[in-house]
C-alpha cells in the first residue's frame, strides 16, 4: 500500500529550519537593524554590521541543541529567568524522632 509520514505539521518552513514566524521577525530585523540603525553606524563598518545583524538573528532563530522544539532565543529566556532561590529546610535533625520530639514538647 503506502506509508504514512510520522511527521505531518501544520507549520510552514523554509529551508527546513525557520517558521513563517521567524521570516518575519527576519524580516523586521532587516528592516530596522539593517535600515534605520544601519544608517547609524560608521560607514567603513557598515557592511560588517548588516551582516553581523543577519547572522546573529539567524543563530538566534535556530533549534536549540539543549532543546531541540525550542529556538535559541527561547532557551536563553529561559536561563535567565531560571529561579536562582537556594531552598534549604527549615531544621537539620539527627533523626526524625527528635524533630517529632520537638515538635510535640509540651
Amino acid at each position: 500500500m503506502f506509508t504514512r509520514p510520522d511527521r505531518i505539521s501544520d507549520d510552514i518552513r523554509f529551508g527546513g529550519l525557520y517558521t513563517f514566524g521567524d521570516l518575519f521577525v527576519l524580516i523586521a530585523v532587516v528592516v530596522y537593524g539593517v535600515g534605520v540603525l544601519g544608517d547609524m553606524v560608521y560607514p567603513p563598518f557598515r557592511l560588517a554590521y548588516r551582516v553581523y545583524i543577519i547572522l546573529f538573528t539567524l543563530f538566534w532563530m535556530l533549534p536549540s541543541p539543549l532543546k531541540p522544539n525550542q529556538k535559541n532565543i527561547i532557551t536563553l529566556f529561559d536561563i535567565v529567568k531560571k529561579d536562582r532561590t537556594n531552598y534549604v529546610p527549615d531544621g537539620i535533625y539527627e533523626s526524625q524522632e527528635s524533630a517529632l520530639e520537638e515538635e510535640y514538647d509540651l
